[in-house]
C-alpha cells in the first residue's frame, strides 16, 4: 500500500476483524484504492458530460495511473484473499463476512477488468485443482510452446473466447452446482451493468469497464504463460519443475511474495508471509527437483526475454543450488527443452486413461 489513512486506534480495530493480522497491509491496499481508484472513476460518471471533448483524456490518464500505481497490487491482493479468506466470521458475522470478503472479487475487480465471479472459479477452483494439467486446466500452458508469439496469441484467445462457456460447466461437472451457477449469476449482472453504464455515459464506460477486461485478459494471461513458461516435458505434473521462483526482486515487496510459485503451488494455502521461509526450509528438495530459480527477474521479465529469444541473459540469472553447477550452454539447452509443446501423450492424465 501507499499510505494508512487510519489512526492508530482504527489500525488495531481493523486488525480485530481479519482471520490473520499479517494480512493488514491488503484492507489498507483495499482503503488506498477505494479512495482513489473508486473515486476516480465515478468522477467520470458524475462530473464529465456524455460526450465532452475532455472524456477521453481523463479516461486514459485514469486507465495508465490505475494500471501503473495499482494493478500488480490489486490482482496480487485479491488474489491471495481468494485462497486465504481476509475477513473472520468470529468477528463480524456470518453475513458481515459474506459481505466483506466479496469486496475484493465482486465490487472492486470489474474496476481492474475482472468480471465478477470468475478470478475464484478459473484460479482456485480450476487452475490449483488441475495443477497445469492439460486438458482440464484451461489455463493449461502444456500444449503450447512456450518461446512463440503466435502460441501465446492463440493461448489468449482461448482464454477470452472460452473463459465465460468453460468454467461454469467444469463446476458443474465437478458437483460444484453453487459455484457454477453463483458464478454465472455474477457474470450475467455485470454485463447488464456494462450495458447500462454504455447506454448512461459511453466515454466513462469504456475507460472504466470495458478497456480494462481486455488489458486484464492480456496481463493475467501473459503473467499466467510466463509462471508456467518452463515445464519439464518428462514431469509436467511435478510443481518443481512446473514453474519456478523469482528471488531477490523487488516486485515480491508489491505482490504479497507471488514470485515464491512453487512454493504457492506445493500449497495453496500456504501463508504469503511464510513463503520465503518455506523455500529456505525446502531447498534440498529444491536441488533434488532440478527446480527453476531466477534472481532479480520477475514473471514478466522472464516471458518477455523468452519471447525475444535472449537466451543467455535469461542463463545468466539462473541461481544454482549444486555444487556442480551448470554451463551457460547446458543453462541455455535446459531452458529451450522446457519450453517445449508438451503432446497429449505425455499428460499424466493420458497415461492414466
Amino acid at each position: 500500500y501507499y499510505f494508512n489513512p487510519f489512526p492508530g486506534r482504527v489500525t488495531s480495530w481493523l486488525e480485530s476483524l481479519l482471520c490473520d493480522k499479517r494480512d493488514l497491509p491488503m484492507v489498507i491496499l483495499i482503503a488506498n484504492i477505494c479512495m482513489t481508484v473508486v473515486v476516480a472513476a465515478a468522477a467520470q460518471y458524475l462530473l464529465l458530460e456524455p460526450g465532452s471533448k475532455w472524456g477521453h483524456v481523463v479516461g486514459l490518464t485514469y486507465l495508465v495511473a490505475t494500471t501503473a500505481l495499482f494493478d500488480a497490487r490489486f490482482i496480487l491482493c485479491l488474489h491471495y484473499a481468494q485462497h486465504l479468506k481476509l475477513f473472520s466470521e468470529r468477528a463480524v458475522g456470518r453475513a458481515g463476512c459474506a459481505l466483506l470478503n466479496e469486496l475484493l472479487p465482486t465490487l472492486l475487480a470489474p474496476l481492474f477488468g475482472i468480471p465478477p465471479g470468475m478470478y475464484f472459479l478459473h484460479h482456485v477452483a480450476m487452475h490449483h485443482v488441475e495443477d497445469n494439467l492439460f486438458p482440464l486446466d484451461l489455463s493449461s500452458t502444456m500444449p503450447y510452446q512456450r518461446d512463440s508469439l503466435l502460441d501465446f496469441f492463440k493461448y489468449w484467445l482461448t482464454y477470452v473466447c472460452g473463459t465465460a462457456f468453460y468454467l461454469p460447466v467444469y463446476a458443474l461437472a465437478k458437483g460444484r452446482a453453487k459455484l457454477a451457477l453463483y458464478s454465472a449469476a455474477l457474470l450475467a449482472g455485470w454485463a447488464v451493468l456494462v450495458v447500462y453504464a454504455r447506454q448512461a455515459h459511453p466515454t466513462a464506460a469504456l475507460w472504466t469497464l470495458l478497456i480494462p477486461v481486455v488489458k486484464s485478459s492480456l496481463t493475467l494471461m501473459f503473467g499466467n504463460f510466463s509462471q508456467h513458461i518452463f515445464v519439464d516435458p518428462a514431469q509436467p505434473e511435478n510443481d518443481f519443475t512446473s514453474t519456478y521462483n523469482c528471488l531477490a526482486v523487488l516486485d515480491n515487496r508489491f505482490t504479497f511474495n507471488d514470485g515464491y510459485h512453487i512454493v504457492h503451488h506445493l500449497n495453496a494455502r500456504k501463508h504469503w508471509a511464510e513463503m520465503p521461509q518455506a523455500f529456505i526450509d525446502a531447498l534440498p528438495k529444491y536441488e533434488a527437483n532440478g527446480a527453476l530459480l531466477f534472481e532479480n527477474l520477475f514473471f514478466f521479465d522472464v516471458g518477455v526475454l523468452v519471447m525475444t529469444g535472449q537466451w543467455a541473459k535469461l542463463a545468466r540469472h539462473v541461481v544454482q543450488l549444486s555444487d556442480t553447477p551448470k554451463s551457460e550452454a547446458e543453462l541455455i539447452r535446459l531452458l529451450k527443452r522446457r519450453v517445449q509443446r508438451i503432446p497429449w501423450s505425455a499428460s499424466p492424465r493420458a497415461k492414466a486413461a
